[in-house]
């Protein structure tokens, strides 16, 4: 009988012993122990003026999902969150610039269809792809020949227009902001392992670390291809403020 109670008292002492350290690791993972959350980045994050693009064929970020991590240390997260706003300026970017080729190319096609430029847009074509100066050469032919111009078109020189002005500006800050990241982080994965030190921070040590190195990674070639693109993306700026300004005043077709 005494050893039934005594074996009796042994279980309940060990199931409330189990239940202190379960509740212990629990207080120890939301205070210290955490790894942190992941995040996406998103069109307004890069631009507050690009946030109505959202969800639009423009928004890169719908197709390629940029993430960043957060461990709760804002000296930690800052550089995270801003080496993928870097990284997705160049995208963003990028995205405007192929837009823009695509759609001057198609906008050129459609008037030489329609017999309003004199240019053999097919002549033009050697490589598969009209340059964006062919394009804007066959539009302004086709307004000079009185061409009928769309909604869409009106519309989307004066949308684009801004678009790739602020796509221009955002790209600029990225470039100048990946070059100053790319020197913070190194020091961070070293000053990680102190000011995440201790059993009850390992997650969060292991966290920091992988968001770290995440940082290193996005930013290490928008300085050299941010440059590249930069260049590219003023022409096409240039080109569709251009045509924005010839086709402002016009009356569209439809």
């Amino acid at each position: 009988m005494k050893t039934l109670k005594r074996t009796g008292f042994a279980v309940v002492a060990v199931c409330l012993l189990i239940t202190a350290q379960v509740l212990a690791a629990g207080k120890l993972g939301k205070l210290g122990g955490g790894s942190g959350e992941k995040k996406l980045l998103t069109l307004a994050e890069v631009e507050p003026q690009l946030a109505l693009l959202a969800g639009t064929t423009l928004d890169v970020f719908a197709k390629e999902k940029v993430e960043y991590g957060a461990v709760g240390d804002s000296k930690y997260d800052e550089v995270c969150r801003n080496s993928a706003i870097a990284y997705g300026s160049l995208k963003v970017a990028q995205t405007m610039m192929a837009d823009a080729q695509q759609n001057l190319a198609q906008y050129a096609k459609d008037h030489q269809a329609r017999g309003e430029t004199k240019r053999q847009i097919k002549e033009l074509e050697a490589d598969g792809k009209l340059t964006p100066e062919e394009s804007a050469a066959a539009i302004k032919g086709a307004k000079q020949a009185k061409g009928k111009f769309t909604k869409d078109e009106v519309a989307y020189f004066a949308k684009m227009s801004g678009n790739l002005a602020v796509a221009s500006a955002a790209l600029a800050k990225g470039i100048e902001s990946a070059g100053q990241l790319s020197q913070q982080i190194p020091n961070l994965l070293t000053s990680a392992k102190s000011d995440f030190s201790g059993p009850t921070n390992a997650l969060k040590l292991k966290a920091a670390t992988e968001n770290l190195n995440l940082a290193r990674n996005q930013v290490q070639d928008v300085p050299a291809e941010g440059k590249k693109t930069a260049t590219d993306l003023a022409k096409y700026a240039a080109i569709v403020k251009e045509l924005h300004g010839e086709t402002k005043d016009l009356t569209p077709v439809d």
